[in-house]
């Protein structure tokens, strides 16, 4: 058996044929993806031969995948071949069988070839090709009148024409409305002031343009008519040549391009109902127009318009204009129907508003859908994560997945991290992406869990189950998630040089960290100790020994273990369906560090945000609790639990932190070194300080949990 594919490529009157010979896994899957552009831009069909692929991966899967979401743009398609029973049962049981065009042979996939005809009218020659039998989408955008204009990409809106402007807001283009042109990678505005602008794009996916009202045309056309004369004629006579020409259609949309003199000309669109003439049509004029153009497909003719050299002017031709040849496409369609038909409704599960980038973002991601409805999985403080349940055109529910949006650097790193370190290590429990989009300031990550059962799971935070089930119930869980899911993180911890005080600085994630300690208590980090009334004692402030002596211990190393970690394993970035399998997301910090960074997150978090702290008896009760799990001087000691008061969350927290020392001794191989932990165990109990929104009892207690560990840090090192 091959181990690897080979990737062959034909034309047959220029759609793409691509066969496919071998294993169509990871590292097939990139080879296809480097290839797949080039040909998209060609044709908007691609045929895949798979009739001798041996082998289908998850990674080959998502490489269909995004090949069809990309034509999907366009609403070409992608035609499989003869797929083999094993591509098949793959396909089948990921629900995405009847997603593809199916055929036996090439040569059926290639049925309904062009014809071509010339006639001559009015010493016109005109030779007509007939690409297809079926009818474009011709719509109309309308914006409410007091609603905004509408937003939407390049890529989405196609060849159009009517009214728009430019901007990066609602607002600034508002300012900018006027006739405009626009042929999928390019566009442009004639603005009130009289000056025409122009946008000339290499991905037409991330520039919106805002519309007042236009007429688009998505598909593929109908006709492809070039025009030929010997001397000028107008474009009206053209019209009329055209109606004649042409299938009686309700409604019929035209793109053109035209040359009036030697070289010069313009690229115009147009629409025309019920066999009556457009009166006018929407023009940019160009410096040039080749006397060949480069292609058949429109999409790519368009393409030659790669510099703002051949734009000069937006505007508006009426019947009288002269031309001496060109080429017209034609679209036909029995109705011109609402163009925010297509867009996808995206609704806020609690009703809350969404950033203005975040809708563009958002429809980029999920071209295949036409309603998306996102529930808030938790809200961090620079990104935000959601739920989705999204439906497909037809109205099917697809599979659950799960939505990150946040500032581009994060997402980008998260991306980075997702690929490198979930993909490789833990795919069938947690994320695989599906698409990745950027507006402005923000981009978007689309996740689906390759493990799923179907699209009606009902995904549940681990937390809820944390608040609900006994603390025998949830370590086999905990077992499950640390040793069986990431056990590929952990246990293979390695043996090296490690900076721990700047490894586990909280001020790279909370650089206010000091001004919001001292707005909420009046405490300086320049104070060298702090009072703790409800211990009767008076600690190192541990807001001076972050602000001192972390930086003075910056450069101090130590061998220490090292292993892939979350870096933020909170109880609501893991996931868990009816069957309890279990889903790992957001992997914005992961990265290789202290092997014991999860571990320690887990202890703050059943500390701080799991146990009941309402008034200063409680705060009382749960520092005696405190002080007696930081009492122990190494990893092998068991934590005393020493506790008062009356809620029986201490007794499962104390129980989760004595698995999670457990659990770290394990990940460095028996060391018994508890100060790695401890600095692990600071890093988010110091970030306590600058949570948003968090009960300011509980960040007293992550003040003072905060000091009673340093100043055991302090006596360990004597």
């Amino acid at each position: 058996m091959c181990c690897c594919m080979e990737i062959r490529v034909s034309h047959h009157r220029s759609i793409p044929v691509i066969t496919l010979e071998g294993r169509f896994d990871g590292l097939a899957a990139s080879e296809f993806d480097s290839r797949i552009p080039d040909l998209t831009h060609q044709s908007d069909t691609i045929i895949l031969d798979f009739s001798r692929v041996a082998y289908l991966s998850s990674s080959g899967i998502r490489s269909l995948l995004k090949l069809k979401q990309h034509l999907g743009t366009r609403s070409g398609k992608t035609i499989l071949v003869g797929v083999t029973s094993f591509a098949q049962q793959v396909l089948r049981t990921c629900g995405l069988l009847n997603q593809f065009p199916l055929a036996e042979t090439v040569e059926e996939a290639l049925a309904g070839q062009n014809r071509v005809s010339r006639l001559i009218r009015n010493e016109r020659e005109y030779s007509i090709h007939e690409i297809s039998t079926g009818k474009a989408k011709i719509e109309s955008w309308q914006a409410d009148k007091n609603a905004p204009p509408v937003a939407i990409s390049l890529q989405d809106l196609g060849f159009a024409f009517g009214i728009a402007g430019f901007g990066s807001t609602a607002a600034q283009a508002v300012e900018t409305m006027g006739p405009f042109v626009s042929g999928v990678n390019f566009a442009g505005v004639l603005p009130p002031e009289g000056i025409s602008d122009f946008i000339v794009v290499e991905d037409p996916a991330e520039i919106f343009v805002y519309l007042k009202s236009a007429i688009s045309m998505n598909g593929i056309a109908e006709i492809r008519i070039e025009i030929r004369c010997d001397k000028s004629f107008t474009l009206g006579e053209l019209m009329k040549d055209l109606n004649e020409l042409t299938p009686d259609s309700p409604v019929r949309a035209f793109i053109m391009f035209a040359r009036t003199g030697a070289l010069s000309g313009f690229f115009a669109t147009g629409c025309a109902l019920n066999a009556a003439l457009p009166a006018e049509l929407h023009a940019i004029l160009l410096s040039e127009v080749p006397l060949q153009l480069p292609s058949e497909n429109p999409q790519e003719c368009v393409r030659m318009i790669n510099s703002l050299v051949p734009l000069q002017e937006v505007c508006i031709l009426n019947h009288e204009t002269r031309i001496l040849a060109g080429t017209v496409w034609i679209y036909t369609s029995d109705a011109i129907r609402p163009g925010v038909e297509r867009l996808a409704r995206i609704q806020m599960e609690d009703g809350s508003s969404m950033e203005e980038e975040w809708e563009k973002i958002i429809r980029r991601i999920y071209t295949d859908c036409n309603r998306i409805q996102l529930t808030p999985l938790h809200g961090g403080f620079v990104s935000k994560t959601f739920r989705v349940t999204s439906y497909d055109t037809a109205g099917r529910k697809q599979f659950p997945t799960v939505l990150k949006l946040g500032p581009a650097a994060v997402m980008n790193r998260e991306e980075n991290a997702c690929r490198n370190y979930a993909e490789k290590f833990i795919l069938n429990n947690s994320t695989t992406i599906m698409g990745t989009a950027s507006h402005g300031k923000w981009a978007g990550l689309r996740y689906n869990f390759v493990g799923i059962n179907g699209p009606d799971t009902k995904l549940t935070w681990f937390r809820e189950h944390y608040s609900k089930r006994s603390l025998n119930e949830l370590t086999p869980l905990y077992e499950k998630i640390f040793w069986k899911i990431l056990d590929l993180w952990y246990g293979q911890s390695k043996q090296e040089t490690l900076f721990l005080y700047q490894d586990h600085s909280p001020l790279r994630l909370f650089p206010g960290l000091f001004h919001d300690a001292e707005r909420e208590f009046g405490i300086s980090a320049d104070s060298e100790f702090l009072s703790v009334p409800e211990l009767n004692k008076t600690l190192v402030n541990p807001l001076h020994f972050l602000k001192y002596e972390y930086p003075a211990r910056a450069e101090k190393s130590r061998s220490w273990y090292s292993a892939i970690c979350h870096g933020d394993l909170n109880l609501q970035n893991v996931l868990l369906d009816e069957q309890e399998n279990i889903y790992i997301i957001d992997f914005s910090e992961t990265r290789v560090r202290n092997a014991l960074a999860d571990f320690a997150r887990q202890e703050t978090i059943v500390k701080f945000e799991m146990t009941r702290i309402d008034n200063e008896k409680d705060l009382q009760e749960i520092l005696e609790f405190e002080k007696g799990i930081a009492s122990v001087r190494s990893l092998t000691d068991p934590p005393p639990f020493h506790y008062s008061g009356h809620d029986p969350s201490v007794s499962k927290a104390h129980g989760v932190i004595c698995l999670m020392r457990n659990y770290s001794r394990r990940a460095v191989h028996s060391q018994t070194d508890i100060i790695p932990y401890w600095l692990a165990v600071l890093e988010w109990t110091y970030s306590v300080l600058s949570y948003i929104g968090f009960p300011a009892i509980r960040k007293k207690y992550a003040l003072y949990s905060a000091a009673i560990i340093v100043n055991r840090i302090l006596e360990l090192e004597r």
